[in-house]
């Protein structure tokens, strides 16, 4: 959880700051010297490169949801879009970036209508192993102490379209594609549309400094 100073827990933050979720972290872009920075190598397609980058991994991020806004670029001759949660705390203003489609997204979306917009909420992304040796990616958003619930769950689909499986590359895959494109229509822009009005009433600082270059590696891609 954060301090009383830091949205990043015991890490103090300065500024607007960036950072994406990966790995079951919160991750900042850092310098050489900066304390507690790990050393990261680059990968390309799956391959490293022998170029490093340093970067801070954080457990969990707070903040009060202020604005969410959708942003499209190119990897490898194909579009990605990415969600940025605009988050501001103690004077804090955060953009928490998150990849459509991949469980951290989807996590999150599931549980956004229940989120309490006027109160902070911790961001707590996971990744492990289980004991039948299988990867669990997530991510839990906690307010005050308790886990929000999802609105949506595999007994309780709702209306939510059924996930779909293709075959790519020769292999059988989920498709989420009707359940993203939904949630996009039916939870991100009604909730864009509450936050813009609760603002409008008691203005907060919406983080202005530009996105750093992405750092898009191949464990990243929401497939």
């Amino acid at each position: 959880m954060s301090n009383a100073s830091s949205p990043f827990g015991n890490r103090q933050g300065s500024g607007a700051t960036w950072c994406r979720i990966a790995g079951g972290k919160i991750i900042r872009q850092a310098e050489e010297h900066t304390p507690g920075a790990v050393k990261v190598e680059i990968k390309e397609k799956g391959e490293p490169t022998g170029k490093f980058r340093w970067e801070l991994h954080d457990d969990n991020v707070t903040g009060r949801i202020i604005k969410l806004s959708v942003q499209s670029k190119e990897f490898h001759g194909e579009e990605l879009r990415q969600l940025v949660v605009s988050l501001t705390y103690v004077g804090h203003n955060v953009n928490v970036t998150m990849k459509e489609g991949d469980r951290y997204w989807r996590a999150f979306m599931l549980r956004l209508p229940n989120v309490k917009l006027l109160d902070e909420v911790t961001f707590a992304p996971f990744d492990f192993e289980s004991k039948e040796g299988n990867r669990i990616i997530g991510m839990n958003l906690i307010q005050h102490g308790e886990k929000v619930a999802p609105v949506w769950t595999k007994d309780n689909p709702g209306e939510l379209p059924p996930m779909q499986r293709v075959v790519y590359k020769g292999k059988e895959r989920a498709d989420f594609t009707a359940q993203d494109e939904w949630l996009n229509q039916n939870v991100l822009l009604p909730v864009n549309a509450k936050l813009a009005t609760i603002v409008a009433q008691a203005p907060a600082a919406v983080p202005a400094a530009p996105a750093p270059a992405a750092q898009v590696d191949e464990d990243d891609l929401p497939f």
